[in-house]
């Protein structure tokens, strides 16, 4: 939810970047919520990166094109393989908290849009909302 901030072992957030398939760069940090510093980011050279946004942000879609265009704009990423294929996403935090299964399904197609080329994380989310709540998806909840 900051510059060079992650997860890391026992993290919330390291569960779910493993569950979904991935590899967390931080997955060694001896902390749960590491300080990364450009340097490690860069030569990690992450194929995906994902950045929560908080309500401190902004909730609009102003708010997600700037956090993203802040991390696609950053010298020490440029060369990472994340922002070179434009692999690089912005999340609420309500779907790594209180809908955090359908933050799951985002976290499993931004890692392998190949395999998960049938599920669409929107239309389930719409789903949950309409059937668990008995109202409409409003808001932006991802970016892009």
């Amino acid at each position: 939810y900051k510059q060079w901030f992650s997860t890391g072992q026992g993290g919330s957030y390291t569960e779910m970047i493993v569950a979904a398939g991935g590899i967390n760069i931080a997955e060694n940090a001896t902390v749960s919520s590491p300080q990364l510093s450009a340097e490690f980011v860069a030569e990690a050279n992450p194929e995906v990166i994902i950045r929560m946004l908080t309500y401190l942000d902004g909730e609009d879609l102003v708010a997600f094109q700037n956090l993203r265009n802040d991390m696609l704009t950053r010298t020490a990423l440029s060369e990472t393989k994340a922002v070179v294929e434009s692999r690089v996403y912005v999340i609420k935090s309500a779907l790594l908290v209180e809908r955090q299964v359908i933050g799951l399904l985002y976290f499993a197609k931004w890692q392998h849009p190949n395999s998960f080329q049938d599920i669409d994380p929107t239309a389930v989310h719409r789903e949950y909302i309409q059937r668990f709540f008995g109202t409409e998806l409003t808001g932006v909840f991802v970016y892009p």
